[in-house]
C-alpha cells in the first residue's frame, strides 16, 4: 500500500525517506513487507504522503495486523501440546522480564504436576498429554534464573476455581506460597473485596517490552504492536496496584487453602 501511495504522490523512495526522516533502505523494506513500521512511523508516512484520515487509518490497521498474529487452538494442538509448550518456552527464555495476569487459572509456570495434568486435559484432546506435562514442568526451571524477573498477578477467583480435587488444589496453593519467597518472583493476589481500576477477562503475558501473548477461548494472539503493548502494560500496572504481594499474598494463599481444607 505504501508503494502505491508513494507512486500516486509522484515521489521516489529517496524523496519519501527524506520527508519521513528515515533511510531509503528502510522505506524499501516497508514497501516490500520485510519491515513493519511502528505507529509513529505510520503517522510520519501518512504526513509525507499527504493522505486523508481514512487512508491514514488503513495504514495503521495494516501495520497493526502485521505486528499481530492469531492461531486457533485446533491448529496449535494439531502439532501436539508438547510442541506448543516448547514454543512458549522459547519466548520465556528470550525475555529477561515476564509480567503475567491470570484471571482464570494458576499460571503454567507456577503449576504443580498434578494441577498441570488436569489443566492440560481440559484444554486439549492431544495424545501427548504426559509429554506436555513434562515440558511444562521443565519450563519452570527458568524461575530460578536470577538474571530474570517474574511478576504474576492472579485473581482470587482464579485461585478458587476448582478444576482439580481438593487435595491437589491445596497442594497447588501451598506450592504458590513457596514460590512467592523466591527473590526474583513476585506473586500478587487480587482479593475479591478490592476494587480494580481496569477490566480484563483473559490471561495475558508481557515479554519485556517487546511482545505480548494473550489467551482466548478459541486460540492465542501474539502482538508486537507498540500501542497494544502500552495498553496491556497499563492494565498490568492497574492490576498490580490492586494486588497484595509478599507476606500479604502468602497469607491470602494460606487462607484460601485453609478454607478449601475445611470444605473438603
Amino acid at each position: 500500500m505504501v508503494r502505491t501511495l508513494r507512486r500516486n504522490a509522484g515521489l521516489t523512495g529517496v524523496e519519501l525517506a527524506r520527508r519521513v526522516g528515515i533511510s531509503q533502505s528502510r522505506i524499501s523494506r516497508i514497501e516490500t513487507g520485510h519491515l513493519v513500521p511502528q505507529a509513529d512511523e505510520v503517522d510520519r508516512l501518512a504526513d509525507a504522503l499527504r493522505v486523508d484520515a481514512n487512508t491514514r487509518e488503513q495504514l495503521h490497521d495494516q501495520a497493526r495486523a502485521a505486528r499481530s498474529s492469531m492461531r486457533g487452538w485446533r491448529a496449535l494442538h494439531a502439532r501436539g501440546f508438547a510442541q506448543h509448550q516448547a514454543d512458549i518456552a522459547r519466548m520465556e527464555q528470550a525475555a529477561t522480564r515476564l509480567r503475567m495476569f491470570q484471571p482464570n487459572l494458576v499460571p503454567g509456570l507456577l503449576q504443580t504436576a498434578e494441577y498441570a495434568r488436569h489443566a492440560i486435559e481440559l484444554a486439549t484432546t492431544s495424545e501427548d498429554i504426559e509429554l506436555g506435562v513434562a515440558r511444562r514442568m521443565a519450563r519452570q526451571s527458568i524461575l530460578y534464573d536470577r538474571d530474570k524477573s517474574f511478576e504474576f498477578v492472579i485473581t482470587e477467583g482464579a485461585l478458587r476455581w476448582r478444576i482439580v480435587p481438593s487435595s491437589v488444589h491445596v497442594g497447588q496453593l501451598n506450592h504458590l506460597a513457596s514460590l512467592a519467597t523466591l527473590a526474583n518472583v513476585s506473586i500478587g493476589v487480587i482479593p475479591w473485596h478490592v476494587q480494580v481500576a481496569a477490566h480484563q477477562s483473559t490471561m495475558f503475558c508481557l515479554f519485556d517490552d517487546a511482545s505480548a501473548y494473550i489467551e482466548l477461548l478459541n486460540g492465542e494472539v501474539t502482538t508486537e504492536d507498540r500501542n497494544d503493548l502500552e495498553q496491556y502494560a497499563a492494565a498490568f500496572s492497574a492490576f498490580t496496584q490492586a494486588a497484595v504481594t509478599g507476606d500479604d499474598a502468602i497469607d491470602e494463599l494460606r487462607r484460601i487453602a485453609s478454607e478449601l481444607t475445611r470444605l473438603a
